[in-house]
């Protein structure tokens, strides 16, 4: 399972896992456009090559995030999809691919404002890495 959803009384909060922090951060952009559509329905037609860093891995992890949702807020792209990622040190790059919105084809949910800093929890254990991430709507 890429993500859960976790109980939050007004926005919408996620728990993803990842074996490594590049599949943790994968399935944190699965799990972002899942939110908003059918992550599973996005043909892999169109790419964009991003770059993200950070001051700690929370403030990465956040900007991944967002880097997903302004994607989509300024190109109307659904991009659940990874390729090439690279993480190093509090850097990350990598090509996101997916497709434009299709509102019928793609299940159309809902729209979502930003990855935040409420209630954020990164954790490395013994089965991976997990990551609890809030979501304003």
């Amino acid at each position: 399972m890429r993500y859960e959803l976790l109980e939050h009384t007004a926005d919408l909060a996620v728990r993803v896992r990842g074996a490594d922090l590049p599949e943790l951060l994968a399935n944190i952009a699965w799990a972002m456009v899942d939110l908003m559509a059918d992550a599973g329905s996005v043909a892999l037609s169109e790419s964009r090559e991003v770059a993200v860093s950070g001051e700690s891995l929370e403030e990465l992890i956040v900007a991944w995030a967002n880097e997903v949702l302004f994607r989509f807020e300024t190109e109307t792209l659904l991009l659940p999809a990874v390729e090439h990622l690279t993480v190093s040190g509090l850097q990350v790059r990598g090509l996101l691919r997916g497709e434009r919105l299709d509102r019928h084809r793609h299940g159309w949910k809902t729209e979502l404002k930003s990855a935040t800093y409420h209630d954020l929890a990164v954790r490395k254990g013994s089965d991976g890495w997990s990551a609890d991430l809030v979501v304003d709507v």
